[in-house]
């Protein structure tokens, strides 16, 4: 079984390079470290056509709504020979640590992720007092508007307990490339009684990234959503593995 599983997978990893033998990248991982002060990082690719048939850029999708990019609007060709620069900047905004983004970029050559690593960079005396106030200001109920609610408000519709830890907790505090700001809930050791968890739901915490997520505060759940989450985390959650959110799959 493990044999066949070992063919398996060398398959797939052929068509995959084989499939974007076409496209010659600089480097499908960056890291960049940002200014204290900086508001938002730009990192770029290039990408090069060496083959010798033109190349269609279908789709090019960052992993969340705070990273946007220059590239041209899809469907475009890059022909044979020639290169493009790709440009994908992150807002920045209230954010602290580490940041790990993904793109997803679909050709007639096949499907590449390209990610990005930002350190942003911590601030010292006057500058540390301005971003932390920065933050204090930013308005932490963004992910429930723009294209930040299709993945924060959407996929919470009509779900209860595990169903809706998955999609209104675990998208970001289960995340496999967590931010740094973003608590690690099951490292927390204490207070995680009912108060707690309704305190957190249901208010959040001002002057954080964390919004209130009941409806009657702001957020997109409903009471009977509120205490059906409550019910989870108070039980089955604490024995359940975590389900590590990965990057995007890439398929062919």
């Amino acid at each position: 079984m493990n044999r066949m599983l070992a063919i398996l997978l060398l398959v797939i990893w052929s068509q995959s390079v084989a499939a974007n033998a076409g496209l010659r990248w600089d480097a499908l991982q960056k890291t960049v470290t940002t200014k204290a002060d900086a508001t938002n990082a730009v990192v770029s690719f290039v990408v090069t056509n060496s083959s010798k048939a033109s190349v269609r850029f279908y789709r090019i999708k960052p992993s969340c709504g705070c990273t946007s990019t220059t590239a041209p609007k899809t469907p475009w060709n890059l022909n044979s020979g020639k290169f493009q620069k790709l440009e994908f900047a992150t807002d920045l905004r209230g954010k602290r640590g580490t940041l790990r983004k993904s793109v997803i970029v679909q050709t007639s050559s096949g499907t590449m992720l390209l990610r990005m690593n930002i350190n942003i960079s911590e601030p010292t005396g006057d500058a540390l007092r301005k971003r932390n106030q920065q933050i204090a200001k930013a308005d932490r109920f963004a992910i429930f508007h723009g294209q930040c609610a299709n993945c924060h408000v959407k996929p919470t519709y009509n779900k209860q307990g595990r169903e809706l830890y998955v999609a209104a907790c675990g998208i970001c505090h289960d995340a496999e490339h967590r931010a740094d700001i973003v608590t690690d809930l099951r490292a927390v050791k204490f207070g995680q009684n009912e108060i707690y968890w309704r305190h957190w739901i249901t208010r959040g915490k001002s002057g954080t990234l964390m919004p209130p997520f009941a409806r009657e505060n702001g957020g997109p759940i409903s009471k009977a959503q509120v205490e059906s989450l409550i019910a989870y985390m108070l039980g089955d959650w604490k024995k359940d593995k975590p389900a590590r959110y990965k990057e995007p799959a890439v398929r062919q």
